[in-house]
């Protein structure tokens, strides 16, 4: 049995800037973990065609399945654990046609490898 719950908060604290600030609570019943990921991302309109956004925050992974049928229950496996920062560009040429560019990066702690 696997739960999650998301909720987020949205507001503008200045004209052209929105700020959503969420939380995700997670429940992996395999390994009877529960992780509590924090999120925040922020958009900044720059005209009715251009933007700019920015987000970060902790994303937990269930195992992947072939490591769950290889383990015994309660052997210490526990969620993938990713730490994640994201810049990006929005233009819109149309109402249905937009150019995106987002660089990344993650940072993976509690990757689950194969001996």
């Amino acid at each position: 049995q696997n739960a999650s719950v998301y909720t987020e908060y949205t507001f503008e604290p200045i004209r052209k800037v929105t700020f959503n600030a969420g939380v995700r609570y997670d429940y992996t019943g395999f390994i009877s973990a529960h992780n509590v990921a924090p999120r925040v991302s922020m958009n900044y309109q720059i005209n009715a065609k251009n933007s700019v956004n920015f987000a970060t925050g902790l994303y937990y992974q269930d195992p992947v399945y072939f490591l769950l049928a290889d383990q015994p229950a309660d052997k210490g496996l526990k969620n993938e654990k990713v730490f994640q920062i994201i810049g990006g560009y929005k233009h819109h040429f149309s109402p249905d046609l937009k150019f995106t560019i987002e660089p990344w990066y993650k940072s993976m702690d509690n990757l689950v490898v194969q001996p």
